[in-house]
């Protein structure tokens, strides 16, 4: 961001799982409540008036001095800062490899010639087997341990012992080497020509692994002490005290574990090729039939027919219910009684359906039964006819290429929900309006009546008057 001037605006759009990250982020920190909430939900989750309120309370729910623009930038500090700190573990990692590597490479350029003869030492086989990486097709049967990385360092320099004490000697050589060369320049006064640089002595093999196992224990050390204090974030490194606990039980297990792993895949693969041996593929055909393609003509249909109840004669949607494929059986059935059946074809059908009814075991009818799918479920007419059913003619079904499922817009509630306050509105307004023509009148009548009384008084003084008279 280049920086916003005077009247402009930036819009977020956070999707509701980054949102979550954030909002766990700011109650870790302390500028949340743990269960508040700095985002609304989604629209269709929840009414307008709710995200309103939420909105409006986002600000009371943080600490003071707290917003949600800061939370923000916060969350993507944090996620900076998380991954450089995976990176400086990743480059822990190969700097300690780099020193068994380095050992093996120079083995490799002493012996290489060896390399697929009769000849090769098995330290040449070693140092060649650091830069394989073999594939591992097993599938654990308990889920792993996260081990800390200063341990899995640790047991990596325990792995490569040999090539870490050729590492050792050849960096005891290059000392030497260099001391020898020291001792030279001093005898022979050249120090000048040198230019009065200082050689940085570079660290043993064993000082650069230790080095770096106890910076990585510091740091987890720091995480245990914060994980402690955090009551929140407690459950994070439970994994690595069991992975401590159980590490001794581990390396007794795994040698077991990995023999019986290879007994059992031999005994799988000697049952598998005793069952190809025994076993004979024989290859189904399928009868060949007499396949039809009439009546395959797509029938078009409105988008409109949609709104209107689900009809076969609107839109040629039926019940999936419904939807079956005759057997050959009911097909025969089907071809009888589409025939006129009078006098001798009516014998024949009933002989048929008698000897259809005792070769099927039971009473034979011309209705197919589908499976029993939800009403909602429909099929085009387009896909399979129903009157396909009793066809006397084979067919092919086609493939399924569209599914369309109906909803509604999700905005319909909050239409019909301000729908209903206007309604309400203008119910309350009518209702005053209402009341204030009722008093209006109510005045007006005391009025008329203050008036009438006052007349009446008027009158009453005027013959008092003329009495007295």
């Amino acid at each position: 961001m280049r920086g916003l001037g005077r009247g402009q605006s930036l819009h977020f759009l956070i999707p509701p799982g980054v949102a979550t990250l954030i909002e766990r982020h700011a109650a870790l920190v302390g500028a949340l409540s743990p269960s508040g909430c700095l985002f609304p939900p989604p629209p269709h989750h929840q009414q307008q008036q709710q995200q309103q309120q939420q909105q409006q309370q986002q600000q009371q729910q943080l600490a003071p001095g707290r917003s949600v623009l800061g939370e923000i930038c916060c969350w993507l500090v944090s996620q900076q800062i998380t991954q450089e700190c995976v990176q400086q573990r990743l480059l822990y990692l190969q700097s300690v490899g780099d020193v068994w590597r380095g050992a093996a490479l120079n083995i490799l350029k002493e012996t290489h010639a060896s390399i697929g003869t009769d000849k090769v030492s098995p330290s040449t086989q070693r140092a060649l087997a650091v830069f394989l990486e073999p594939l591992e097709f097993t599938v654990s049967s308990r889920v792993p341990l996260s081990l800390p990385l200063s341990l899995r360092i640790r047991q990596l320099a325990l792995q490569h012992a040999d090539l870490l004490q050729a590492a050792e000697a050849a960096a005891d050589t290059a000392a030497a080497a260099a001391a020898a060369t020291a001792a030279a320049a001093a005898a022979a006064d050249t120090a000048a020509a040198t230019g009065g640089e200082s050689v940085r002595p570079r660290l043993r093999p064993h000082q650069l692994i230790d080095k770096i196992i106890a910076a990585l224990e510091e740091e987890e050390i720091a995480a245990r002490r914060q994980a402690a204090s955090s009551s929140s974030s407690s459950s994070s490194r439970d994994a690595e005290g069991d992975a401590v606990r159980l590490e001794g039980l581990e390396a007794e297990v795994e040698g077991e574990e990995q023999q019986q792993q290879e007994e059992e895949q031999e005994q799988q693969q000697e049952a598998e090729q005793e069952k190809q041996e025994e076993t004979v593929q024989e290859t189904e055909e399928a009868a060949p039939l007499n396949y039809t393609r009439a009546e395959e003509t797509p029938r078009p249909w409105l988008l409109a027919a949609l709104s209107l109840p689900p009809c076969e004669e609107t839109h040629g949607f039926y019940a999936a219910s419904s939807f079956s494929v005759a057997s050959s059986l009911q097909q025969k059935l089907a071809r009888l009684q589409q025939q006129k059946v009078t006098g001798a074809s009516a014998a024949a059908a009933a002989v048929a359906a008698a000897a259809a009814a005792a070769a099927g075991g039971g009473p034979v009818s011309a209705a197919a039964t589908g499976l029993p799918f939800p009403p909602y479920l429909l099929f085009s007419s387009n896909y399979f006819k129903s009157s396909w059913t009793f066809s006397s003619s084979p067919r092919r079904l086609k493939n399924i290429i569209l599914v369309m499922q109906w909803q509604q817009d999700w905005d319909l509630p909050h239409q019909q929900q301000q729908q209903q306050q206007q309604q309400q509105q203008q119910q309350q307004q009518q209702q005053q309006m209402l009341l204030q023509q009722q008093q209006q009148a109510a005045a007006a009548a005391a009025a008329a009546a203050a008036a009438a009384d006052a007349a009446a008084a008027a009158a009453a003084a005027a013959a008092d008057a003329a009495a007295c008279i």
